[in-house]
């Protein structure tokens, strides 16, 4: 019973340890933007486009500038529109950056323009000295991920034999059906009554006194018996 518990357990302690393992995620931060002359300029607006690497991931910006801009995120091929003066759709927005570094979260794994209006509200231009842009994820062991799954099928698998080869093993108890009883009828149960049996004797015609069959005389009265 110990032995079997133990292997219970075990096996539970493996699946449990392997999809954690699955599930379990590594943070990773990549820098996508350094170098500020490998943005896009159109008109008055700096963009650079990028492809977010997965869900919920987090953008840090660091930014030097000498005039306060605009920062915002939109869908790639938005920012050109934006600098030929249509309305867009922004995910993140910020109105006076200048010298800072700002965090925000993206949810979804597409392409978006990172996109800098340089041109404040008087109408200077900003100069901007860096921009850096880095994407911070979590990212799961997908290499090891088949690795996990056969262990995961051979621990199943292991476990059906081991239930099986264990069923085969065991002596079937025989099992012998409890005596039946007939129920006491009294109706029908005959009831003897026991005589003492009678000796053979004689009856003495004088006084009426039974004496023994090979009496000659009676015993009571003395009369010679016939």
């Amino acid at each position: 019973m110990k032995k079997k518990s133990f292997i219970v357990f075990l096996f539970i302690a493996l699946l449990f340890s392997s999809f954690s393992f699955l599930v379990k995620g590594e943070t990773t931060t990549e820098t996508v933007l350094e170098e500020y002359d490998i943005i896009f300029e159109w008109g008055y607006v700096y963009y650079f486009s990028e492809k977010t690497p997965a869900e919920q991931t987090e953008v840090t910006l660091e930014i030097s500038s000498d005039q306060t801009l605009l920062f915002f995120v939109s869908d790639e091929g938005d920012a050109e529109n934006y600098a030929d003066g249509e309305e867009i759709d922004v995910y993140y927005v910020n109105y006076n950056v200048l010298v800072t570094t700002l965090s925000f979260v993206l949810d979804e794994k597409r392409s978006y323009d990172f996109a800098f209006d340089n041109t404040n509200s008087e109408g200077v231009d900003a100069n901007i000295s860096y921009a850096i842009i880095r994407f911070t994820y979590e990212v799961t062991n997908t290499s090891s991920n088949w690795i996990v799954w056969v262990i995961i099928i051979a621990a199943v698998v292991g476990l059906v034999v081991l239930i099986i080869v264990k069923r085969s093993k065991q002596t079937p108890a025989k099992y012998a059906p409890p005596p039946q009883y007939s129920s006491y009828d009294t109706s029908s149960t005959v009831h003897q009554t026991y005589q003492q049996p009678v000796t053979p004797s004689k009856y003495c015609t004088n006084c009426g006194a039974t004496n023994e069959e090979n009496a000659m005389f009676c015993t009571n009265c003395g009369a010679k018996l016939s």
